[in-house]
């Protein structure tokens, strides 16, 4: 009966030689930095990262990292948040474009 042998951390499996399990190792850190986190930003970053981890342990290429705007980074930030920015109400235009002023 084979037994299972306790998770190395990284710097052993590293030392080790054994890319198989440092990249195991990588994967588990990666893992659990992701859960104990609290930053979105870092979440993305680290995601991306554990998804390359993910492909190479699969034998797959890593995957490509897209190119996001500034606009969609804050979009993620906010979604992963739960706030999906403010509420503003379109501005009422005239016939000639121009803002309406609420004469009231």
């Amino acid at each position: 009966m084979a037994t299972k042998t306790a998770p190395l951390d990284l710097v052993e499996a590293t030392a080790s030689g054994d890319t198989t399990a440092t990249l195991i190792a990588l994967r588990d850190l990666l893992a659990r930095t992701i859960a104990d986190t609290g930053s979105a930003r870092e979440i993305a970053s680290l995601t991306r990262q554990f998804v390359d981890v993910l492909g190479e342990l699969d034998g797959r290429k890593p995957a490509k990292p897209t190119k996001q705007s500034p606009m969609d980074e804050l979009a993620e930030i906010r979604k992963a948040r739960g706030n999906t920015g403010p509420r503003i109400k379109p501005r009422q235009m005239d016939d000639h474009g121009n803002t309406a002023v609420d004469k009231g």
